[in-house]
Formats: structure tokens, C-alpha cells, sequence
């Protein structure tokens, strides 16, 4: 009898174990679905300008060069993604007070960069940028608005980086 009550309580601790393994399993596969969206991808052709006379503008003003922008959050936010060539030009785009905004071309709509009360801006700070390293801004895209092909121009402060495409 008491064999009986030890295997049965191991049998259940068992599929417990595996119910939570599963679980678990799941888990792990929600996730990395969820971050194989937000990882960058090595290619620049996805943010390139239209033409060499605005690359040479804004981006070397900020000591950045764009690598890609792109819908993520089903649509709902738009992933800027750049690298740093300059550290010291490219502090701007580091600072909370300096405005980071999205402008559509075609009809000049703004787009902001959202904030988290905990987390503030959703955008990369670094006290000290390094060179050759990949970071971010997400801009909020309201209903959707902007779509894949959309034309598009980063501001930051003053300066601006003109004529991405959002892939």
C-alpha cells in the first residue's frame, strides 16, 4: 500500500514537472518570437538616403550613419536604427533634453518619440556613445499611419537626416 501512494505521488510530481517544463517551454519560444523582431540586421541599404549630398548633411553632422528603419509592434512604432562614426558629433542624439522627432515627407506629419514613466524616452542614452556601435529610437506611429515605403526624416535638434525609406 504505501508503494502504491509513493509511485502514485511521483507519477504526479512528474506531470507536474512536464506540465511545467512545457510551460516554460512556451514561454521561451513567446520570447524569442517576440526579440527576433527587434534585432537589427547587418545591411545598410535599408535606411540609405536618396542621394550622397544628404548622407553627407545630417548623418555626419551627428557622427551617425543610418542602418535601418523599420514598422515593429505589429505596425504601431517605427525602429530607427543607426551607428555611431563620431561620438563626440553624435551626443545629441543621446541627450533627453535635445527633440527627436519623425516627419513624414509627403504630408508632414510628426511622429514623437514615446515615454515610459519609469523608463523615460524610448531611445537609447549612453553617457559616453562608441564608435561603431548600433542604437536605437522608437517613434510611436499612431493607427498605423506610416506604412513600409513611407518616406521619412529624422530630426534631432536641429539637424536632420533626410529621405529614409521605413522598410
Amino acid at each position: 500500500m504505501a508503494e502504491t501512494i509513493a509511485s502514485h505521488s511521483s507519477s504526479l510530481y512528474r506531470k507536474k514537472f512536464r506540465g511545467a517544463l512545457a510551460g516554460f517551454g512556451v514561454l521561451c519560444l513567446a520570447a524569442f518570437a517576440l526579440c527576433s523582431g527587434c534585432a537589427s540586421v547587418a545591411g545598410d541599404r535599408l535606411a540609405k538616403p536618396a542621394s550622397r549630398s544628404d548622407e553627407a548633411d545630417g548623418p555626419q553632422k551627428l557622427g551617425v550613419k543610418p542602418v535601418a528603419i523599420r514598422l515593429t509592434a505589429a505596425g504601431q512604432m517605427i525602429d530607427f536604427r543607426y551607428r555611431v562614426v563620431d561620438p563626440k558629433k553624435s551626443l545629441p542624439l543621446f541627450s533627453r533634453q535635445t527633440k527627436t522627432y519623425l516627419v513624414e515627407q509627403a504630408s508632414g506629419n510628426t511622429f514623437a518619440v514615446p515615454a515610459d514613466t519609469k523608463l523615460g524616452p524610448l531611445r537609447s542614452s549612453s553617457r559616453e556613445p562608441l564608435a561603431g556601435k548600433e542604437y536605437f529610437i522608437i517613434f510611436a506611429n499612431p493607427g498605423g499611419q506610416l506604412q513600409r515605403g513611407s518616406r521619412v526624416t529624422v530630426a534631432v535638434g536641429d539637424v536632420k537626416i533626410e529621405n529614409l525609406t521605413i522598410e
